[in-house]
């Protein structure tokens, strides 16, 4: 008589372990998801901030820009570099631009809103956990 009703338990049972195992499968592979990326963010802050400086121009791109040159135009990009030479002694040259300036401020702006995004998804996703 009882029988009926222990089969319909160990059925719901056996149906709602399944059910829990896909949840965690689902939780553990979000949860690494969103692990890794806050690492590969945390690597791209790293790196970013290694490159956070402006670069001076390089005195020797002169030379390497005229070492196709001929006579005529050697001689003019000498009597330049010369010229450039003589107004350093007379302190009017102009201040040197940089070659390169830093620009991924905004960049890293993103990187830090996606990986407090990120951290807010893994605290949600945790919470939702331990509440099963």
């Amino acid at each position: 008589q009882h029988e009926p009703a222990i089969k319909n338990a160990q059925a719901q049972q056996s149906n709602a372990t399944e059910l829990r195992k896909a949840d965690e499968e689902n939780f553990n592979a979000t949860h690494l998801d969103l692990q890794e990326s806050i690492l590969a963010i945390q690597k791209a802050f790293q790196q970013l901030k290694k490159e956070d400086y402006d670069r001076p121009q390089s005195t020797s791109s002169f030379v390497q820009s005229n070492r196709g040159l001929g006579g005529l135009e050697r001689s003019e990009a000498v009597a330049k570099a010369l010229a450039l030479a003589g107004a350093v002694r007379n302190k009017s040259v102009p201040p040197k631009a940089d070659a390169y300036e830093f620009q991924s401020g905004s960049i890293i702006e993103v990187l830090e809103d996606l990986k407090a995004k990120f951290k807010k998804q893994i605290a949600e996703v945790e919470s939702a956990e331990t509440q099963k």
